[in-house]
């Protein structure tokens, strides 16, 4: 009985070895990792996000520079250097002045693509979103600071992204300024 007991795991020890040896024939392909089928499973559906993965939306990165485009920006940095105090912040309110101006030249563009009734309602939502914006200000600036800080506490938790939630208050830090890179059709923050 023993004997046969001893023949019987040696026989599926045996088995087990060269099955394995079999499966693991020279032509067939390695079997992937469990991080990779895990990966595999996590971003199968990233062709259907409206925004690219996650990693990417962490820590963007500007465009791709060209040689030129290096080497002129590597030029400024070095004129930067240069400049002092009062040059630097020269410079800075000549790039608000040209920032300004191209805002404002794009506000311009967009609404002249308006129908009249379209622009009316427009400017009619802008007035009535800034005198919000004015009203929830002031009734901020009159609590104490322990009441604005049990408002700040109790603002909404971030919502996990593309669950078609209120993002927050992370990025803005108070007033809703828009999804950033969302077309309309995510729904927009509840009012107060």
């Amino acid at each position: 009985m023993l004997n046969m007991k001893k023949i019987l795991v040696t026989g599926t020890v045996l088995t087990a070895f060269c099955t394995s040896a079999f499966a693991a024939s020279a032509d067939s392909q390695p079997q992937p990792s469990m991080s990779e089928r895990v990966n595999a499973i996590l971003h199968e559906n990233d062709a259907d996000r409206p925004c690219p993965p996650p990693a990417h939306r962490m820590h963007r990165q500007g465009p791709k520079l060209t040689p030129e485009q290096r080497a002129e920006r590597q030029k400024m940095r070095e004129e930067w250097k240069r400049m002092t105090p009062e040059q630097r912040e020269k410079a800075v309110e000549k790039m608000r002045k040209e920032r300004k101006e191209a805002h404002e030249k794009y506000a311009k563009e967009t609404m002249a693509k308006l129908t009249p009734g379209q622009k009316a309602e427009v400017q009619q939502f802008i007035k009535d979103d800034m005198a919000q914006r004015k009203a929830r200000h002031e009734r901020l600036q009159h609590m104490t600071p322990e009441q604005r800080e049990a408002v700040r506490a109790n603002r909404p938790l971030p919502q996990r992204h593309h669950k078609g939630e209120f993002r927050g208050y992370k990025h803005n830090r108070g007033d809703f300024h828009g999804y950033r890179h969302h077309n309309s059709e995510f729904p927009q923050p509840p009012q107060d």
